[in-house]
């Protein structure tokens, strides 16, 4: 599976674009360290470095915002995910570009700046994306567990004391300064935040989390992780005045930037092959009369997964033999002569994208119309566990 993955996303255009950029940055990097001697302008030419990587943010803020609308955009779960990953991206793009120019041109960065009302976006954007991503792999089923609780309140507080230990033990407040406080303690603070709901979004979906969106899901969590030790290095080496252009921070940051940036592009790779991996299926010209509940079953369960990927959620379920569906309606009707097997067909079509993330959304969906049912009227795949 990974390797036809990687086949996938070096087949599409933007996949070979953000490779390609990526390349020829590191290599840049590679000749500017091992060559550095046939370079008398050095350090202006490692700050220019340091600004180049920015376009592979770029490539991802472009493609996540683009390819969003596939999904539905803002009215599911995986839109509003794509948007908020591209737009705090986005703000580590501007407040990078804004600090970069101060450094190229001989000044000194103002703490605090403009570029901070970037950098600082970043951090409830990306703990927005984050819950998201934990919402979409079943993260609210996963919490009704007493040990999944707990490790819904230990993780972020563990994190949160390891930020204050490292940056915050011993501060001293400049009251004549208080948006300088707001950002010396919202940085850490808040980074401690979004990695805390990475964290949790792996730990809570672990076990259901499958499918053909296990890959893109996963991606987002690693590059989530890859930003927050960019931050932590950043904020450890700036407080030990260590910090240098083109040093180890900036290779995390491009690192996170190129991770976040790749994990945007494959959604939409990953859109396309759900697209077109199963064709669709023509049902028979004879109507076969299905009870109206069955019926609401389907269209219940195909709204709910809606909310999650957007209208491709419609597009599935047509994929399913019996089942017509009018999206101008908004409902779907099945005309298989056995309706509870066509219901357990239409589970196990979105299964296959999130595993059995899938299946407990499908299960929830149905709950309150399975109760007018008859123990034998009720599809196996949507009984009670």
């Amino acid at each position: 599976m990974f390797d036809s993955t990687v086949g996938q996303f070096l087949k599409s255009t933007a996949g070979l674009l953000l490779v390609g950029l990526f390349a020829v940055v590191v290599a840049w990097r590679l000749v500017l360290l091992f060559f550095s001697a046939n370079f008398p302008n050095l350090d202006l030419d490692i700050e220019i470095w340091g600004a180049s990587y920015q376009m592979l943010a770029l490539v991802g803020v472009v493609c996540g915002l683009f390819y969003s609308r596939l999904w539905g955009g803002w009215n599911s779960v995986i839109g509003r995910a794509s948007i908020a990953f591209a737009l705090g991206l986005c703000g580590e793009l501007f407040g990078q570009c804004i600090s970069s120019y101060y450094t190229i041109t001989g000044g000194e960065l103002p703490y605090p700046s403009i570029a901070d009302l970037g950098f600082f976006s970043t951090i409830p954007l990306y703990v927005y994306g984050a819950l998201l991503l934990a919402k979409a792999g079943g993260a609210r089923n996963a919490l009704r567990s007493l040990e999944n609780i707990t490790q819904g309140l230990v993780v972020p507080l563990f994190m949160l004391l390891l930020s204050f230990f490292v940056f915050l033990r011993g501060y001293q407040f400049d009251w004549s300064q208080p948006l300088k406080i707001f950002l010396d303690l919202g940085y850490p603070l808040g980074d401690a935040l979004y990695i805390s709901a990475a964290i949790l979004a792996l730990l809570l979906t672990w076990r259901t989390l499958g499918g053909i969106m296990r890959f893109p899901m996963m991606g987002f969590i690693v590059a989530l992780v890859m930003q927050y030790i960019s931050d932590f290095t950043f904020l450890y080496q700036a407080n030990q005045g260590t910090f240098v252009v083109g040093g180890i921070t900036d290779t995390f940051y491009m690192l996170a930037y190129v991770f976040m940036a790749a994990s945007l592009v494959q959604l939409s790779i990953t859109f396309n092959a759900i697209k077109t991996s199963y064709p669709e299926v023509k049902t028979s010209g004879v109507l076969s009369v299905a009870s109206a509940i069955f019926n609401q079953l389907a269209s219940k369960i195909i709204t709910e997964q809606s909310l999650v990927i957007g209208p491709l959620a419609w597009s599935e379920a047509g994929k399913v033999p019996g089942m017509s569906i009018n999206m101008q309606q908004k409902a779907a009707v099945i005309q298989a002569d056995d309706p509870k097997a066509a219901l357990d067909k239409l589970v196990a079509q979105y299964e296959r994208l999130f595993g059995r993330a899938s299946h407990e959304v499908c299960r929830e969906a149905a709950a309150p119309l399975i109760a007018s049912l008859s123990p034998d009227e009720v599809p196996s795949s949507l009984r009670a566990v």
